[in-house]
Order: structure tokens, then sequence, then C-alpha cells
């Protein structure tokens, strides 16, 4: 079952250009944000950019890009998220700022919309869409799922510099090519004062990076009522400078069967970021 527009239909009757991401797929994948787990996913679906720098969220773009209004535009696909669009109150496009703020646990599924398949939210899919739905509770006994990733990123090897006789040395070298004054070059006690002038200033500064995720769900329910709450932590550190990011996330939401055929749904959702970035003075 696929989720087209507002409604679901089954894989074999679909015709338009629809796809579904595999979450089993992304679940474990070493990423800050569902976008930049969605890289080389879906056939089309184009991510640029990711989680380098602790708090920089990835972009992203479906198939070749294109805007004749007359009022600007952009190049971000529709977000939809349990039928509700996703736009900057500011421009009125779409934005993907809740998509980015969403945790792997709170989602059921993710579908990506292109070209006409889209047509159903108007101008505002001209770009395409990306339907996402978070998970609900299912009928049964308090399920409760704790889930924790931990990772450290660091550098396999750093690029080979010259140490500070070398630089001497080739300096030496480069300015008697240019036909420089001798009086620019290193004399021989300069060179031999700079053995002992070595500064790694790479190695000095860069560290191993941390990563933690945790994410705790409770669901359950009975005939009658169902219900879902999830929350999650994430934080990641830098390989340079004082850099971190945080993030809490919460989502609740329970159906109830008030009468045959009438349904009650109703979801709570909140999130918060933290991130503290090195701040670099250059006088010019």
């Amino acid at each position: 079952v696929v989720v087209v527009g507002y409604r679901t239909q089954k894989q074999r009757d679909i015709t338009g250009s629809m796809s579904t991401v595999n979450l089993k797929q992304i679940s474990d994948m070493p990423v800050a944000s569902i976008t930049e787990a969605l890289r080389g996913q879906i056939p089309g679906l184009s991510v640029t950019g990711g989680s380098q720098r602790p708090g920089t969220m990835a972009s992203l773009d479906i198939r070749q890009q294109f805007n004749w209004g007359k009022d600007g535009g952009g190049a971000i696909p529709l977000i939809v998220i349990d039928d509700v669009i996703q736009v900057d109150p500011q421009t009125g496009l779409p934005s993907l700022d809740r998509f980015n703020q969403l945790d792997m646990s709170e989602v059921e599924s993710i579908t990506v919309v292109r070209d006409a398949a889209a047509a159903i939210y108007g101008a505002r899919g001209s770009q395409g869409a990306i339907i996402v739905k978070t998970k609900r509770g299912s009928i049964g006994a308090p399920r409760i799922t704790y889930s924790a990733k931990f990772e450290r990123n660091n550098a396999v090897s750093h690029g080979k510099v010259m140490n500070a006789r070398q630089y001497g040395e080739y300096s030496n070298k480069f300015l008697r090519a240019t036909g420089a004054k001798t009086d620019y070059l290193y004399s021989d006690s300069e060179l031999a004062a700079m053995d002992t002038l070595n500064y790694d200033w790479l190695g000095n500064a860069w560290k191993a990076a941390n990563v933690t995720q945790h994410s705790l769900d409770v669901s359950g329910g009975s005939a009658r009522a169902t219900y879902f709450t999830g929350a999650s932590y994430y934080t990641q550190g830098a390989n340079m400078g004082n850099q971190d990011f945080k993030r809490w996330t919460y989502r609740a939401g329970t159906d109830v069967n008030l009468l045959s055929g009438l349904r009650l749904g109703a979801t709570v959702a909140a999130s918060n970021t933290n991130v503290a970035e090195s701040f670099t003075k250059i006088n010019f």
C-alpha cells in the first residue's frame, strides 16, 4: 500500500511516477537528518550538502527543476507530513524545516511523488512532492521500543605537508628560480633553526567527534482507541573548533473510534534544536 496524495493505493495499481523509500535500508545510516539519508535511495531525487558541519542540514530536489511563476518560487519539492503541507510562514514556499527535524523512529512511510503525479497539490506540487506518514498506535498490549546509536567520526589520515626546514629549502629554490635577491633567501643559520620550529597546526587542532542518538517509543491500544508517543535525542560534535548540535523531538498521537464510520485522530509534535558554532574574526 502506497500513500497517494490524500489516500492510499495498492502498488500494482499505480500508474504515476511514485516511489516508496525502504526505511529499513536507511534507519542505521550515520546521518543527522532524514533528508541526508535519502541520498541515492530514489531515482531522480538529488540530495546536496549534509552534516559535515554540525547543525548544517542537507537540501533536496526532484529531477530537473523549473519555475515559471511571476512571483518567484523555489526548487524544493512540496513536503506533506500527515496530510499537512509544510511551507515557510514568511514566504509561503515549501520548506524542509519540519522534515529535517523528524526522527527516523517517528516515520512510518515516505513516498516520493514526481512529475504529473503531484498534480493533486496544484501549483505547489510543480517540483514534486514528498509524502510522510508518521507512526500511529496499533491494537494490542503496550509496546515499548528503545533504540540507541553511537558513532565516532575521525580522519583515517591527513594530507602530508612540509616541515619548517623543508619549507625553507623549498622557498629558497623557488626564489632563486624567479631571480629574487639573496636578501629574501633563508640563511644557513636560519634553516638550521627551523629544525626545532615544527608545529602541526592541523594535528593539534583536530580531534575525534562523537555522535549519539536515542529514541524511546510507546504504543498500543484497543479496538476503541489506539495511541503512540515517542521522544528522541540527537547530538553531534565536531572535529575542529567548539561546535555542537543537539536536537530533541517529541510526537504523540491517538486515534479514537467515536461512532461507526467516524474516527477522530489527533497529533501533538514538538522539537527543539541548539547549534553552537565557533567564531573566527578575519582582518583584511
